[in-house]
């Protein structure tokens, strides 16, 4: 916060002993100690040229900036600003309706600045291009520019945005932010483009970090969300798309990804929740809608750390790594077709890493459950009698018995082998093959020991064992 005020107060600390000088129906104050010079009045109508320099009995004055609302409600059409302009200052140009074209030198610009709500409400303007130069852009500085259908963000790693920023451009479709930016907005600030309501495409930029709170809030057409697997993109903060209504599936998230707020979405018509292996902190409120039908947490060793518990229920949930305190969801126990929620759980899979920190219970309605454990009662979990009783159990080929025997699945009345693709029995293998040993209770033995064993193999599969003497 102290870079964006220093930046917009720049102009005024720095011409500290002023007069006052009009030139070609635009006026002045000129600061002898920096030889440089700020608009401080402009004309009301018309195209208005800002020059990089003026001359005052013989001395040439730098054209550094514009105090506040030099023009504001003014109805000029067009203005040129100089290369040599560091600071467009608070409410410069707002409610100028009739400015219709800003002309900058994108090249050779040495803007660094624009203040609050310094374009807010320019009905006309039909494009915003910000040079490379730009860091800060104020609070509501270009809210409102209802027809502008081009924005060039500037190419700057330092680029911070203010609340509300570029909020309700309602005729812009397609926002692209160059690889050097690193962030989208400022930490303490957001709804950057809140209510861009034409906006439908979205590409976030190889350098970009993190994207800050609400930054698309309410852009209810966007659908198409581009990143890169070779970014550099590590968190989004809460309600990033909150109301972005035709978004649906989570898939575009790189696993660069570390940090997710679960309401990150909220508002979003999903039908699929995707956490990418790469995310080691989800939390802060899940998505509670009627249209989800999957929960997928890709497959990982590493823990998934869950702040806190959602209020979704999704007809199908893939479990692929550990949690840790609580997973996105508790119970579906009291929720049913009859309910609130038009989704129940019809279908659990316990991927190959899945470990339960803290006991799920799962109630009515499970048909299906399928694990790829081969470690099972690591997973910590219960359900209640009536899906023990109907739905059914598949379980990696040759852990039949090791599953019988272990207490989150051994009441469950119908238990299935399945083929699955990485686990198939091999009958003729060595003993220097066998990582671990395990009894029809699902505990470690010794290899080799007595009775009916199931052996897991160096390569990941399993075998049965029945040793006599």
């Amino acid at each position: 916060m102290k870079k964006l005020f220093s930046l917009f107060l720049l102009c005024f600390i720095t011409i500290s002993t002023s007069a006052d000088v009009l030139i070609d129906g635009i006026t002045y104050i000129t600061d002898d100690n920096t030889m440089r010079a700020a608009v401080s009045k402009g004309p009301s109508s018309g195209d208005v040229v800002i020059p990089e320099s003026i001359t005052v009995k013989g001395k040439v004055y730098s054209v550094y900036g514009t105090m506040d609302g030099v023009f504001m409600r003014s109805n000029i059409t067009s203005v040129s600003i100089p290369s040599s302009m560091v600071v467009i200052s608070n409410k410069t140009f707002a409610y100028c309706r009739q400015l219709k074209e800003v002309k900058i030198d994108l090249q050779n610009s040495k803007l660094q600045g624009v203040g609050t709500e310094a374009f807010y409400d320019c009905g006309s303007l039909t494009a915003i291009n910000l040079p490379n130069s730009v860091s800060v852009i104020g609070t509501r500085a270009y809210e409102n520019c209802t027809k502008v259908t081009s924005l060039h963000f500037p190419n700057n790693s330092e680029v911070i945005m203010g609340d509300e920023a570029f909020a309700y451009l309602e005729s812009l479709k397609e926002l692209v932010f160059p690889d050097n930016v690193q962030q989208i907005g400022y930490q303490g600030m957001s709804d950057y483009f809140l209510g861009c309501y034409s906006l439908e495409k979205v590409v976030i930029g190889k350098g970009v970090k993190v994207i800050y709170p609400a930054a698309f809030r309410d852009c209810r057409n966007l659908c198409e969300f581009i990143t890169y697997e070779d970014g550099s993109l590590e968190a989004i903060g809460a309600q990033v798309f909150d109301g972005c209504s035709k978004i649906t599936s989570m898939r575009f998230l790189p696993h660069t990804l570390k940090t997710l707020i679960g309401n990150a979405f909220s508002g979003c018509y999903l039908t699929e929740v995707y956490i990418p292996s790469s995310v080691e902190e989800y939390g802060n409120d899940d998505y509670v809608q009627n249209y989800l039908k999957t929960l997928y947490i890709e497959d990982s060793e590493v823990p998934l750390d869950v702040k806190s518990s959602c209020q979704s229920i999704y007809p199908e949930i893939y479990l692929g790594r550990p949690v840790n305190y609580s997973a996105p969801y508790y119970t579906s126990s009291l929720r049913n077709k009859r309910g609130g929620y038009s989704n129940i759980i019809e279908k659990v899979t316990f991927g190959p890493h899945f470990k339960g920190g803290r006991t799920l219970l799962f109630g009515f309605g499970v048909k299906e459950v399928y694990s790829y454990a081969l470690e099972p009662w690591e997973i910590n979990c219960y359900f209640e009698d009536d899906v023990y009783m109907n739905a059914t159990l598949y379980v990696p080929q040759g852990m039949l018995e090791i599953y019988r025997y272990c207490d989150s699945f051994m009441y469950f009345a119908n238990i299935v082998e399945m083929s699955a693709n990485d686990i198939e029995m091999q009958k003729h293998r060595t003993a220097g093959d066998v990582l671990h040993s395990y009894g029809l209770d699902g505990r470690k033995q010794r290899q080799g020991q007595l009775g009916i064993s199931i052996e897991r193999m160096a390569d990941r599969t399993v075998r049965k064992v029945i040793k006599k003497r």
